[in-house]
């Protein structure tokens, strides 16, 4: 109870001390995507615990290729990973892990949007993939494990998706 009341008290400084910024959303003129930036740190805190932080911005899909374009910001976190990390890659993919499920339930919310029908849950693969995403992490381990190596202790090479 004390701590939520704190929570609270910080919120209400938070903001007072911001209350005149206000948010800019830039109009996109494109088909947009989603993507997402996770990142995390291991046992970093005071009490040796990991932190992890991703942020998922609504973007116009020429980001996809490289090119500059506006962006919304639909989600942020930072906060301490819930699970001991016993390594670098542990946390970073804990949080990416997170930043994962948040992305897919941000981008199911979107295409629910714009759906005229109700979704069907049976056909979630399908409802994914009507809508190019990306999440972005700076852990080679991480996305060579996505991406390139079907085993573990095989070395076996996926192709790229």
């Amino acid at each position: 109870m004390v701590s939520d009341l704190l929570l609270v008290n910080k919120l209400i400084r938070l903001n007072r001390k911001y209350f005149d910024q206000g948010l800019y959303f830039p109009p996109m003129k494109n088909k947009c995507t989603l993507v997402t930036f996770t990142d995390a740190s291991w046992a970093t805190r005071h009490d040796s615990s990991s932190q992890g932080g991703q942020i998922t911005l609504l973007m116009e899909e020429g980001a996809l290729s490289g090119c500059k374009t506006p962006f919304h910001v639909i989600s942020w976190s930072s906060r301490r990973l819930k699970r001991v990390a016993r390594s670098s890659t542990s946390a970073e993919t804990q949080m990416c892990a997170n930043a994962l499920d948040l992305h897919e339930f941000i981008k199911l919310s979107l295409l629910e949007l714009e759906s005229p029908k109700p979704l069907v849950l049976a056909n979630l693969d399908l409802f994914f993939s009507r809508w190019k995403t990306c999440m972005i992490v700076d852990a080679k381990n991480v996305f060579d494990a996505v991406c390139k190596i079907e085993t573990a202790g095989l070395q076996k090479k996926r192709g790229l998706p």
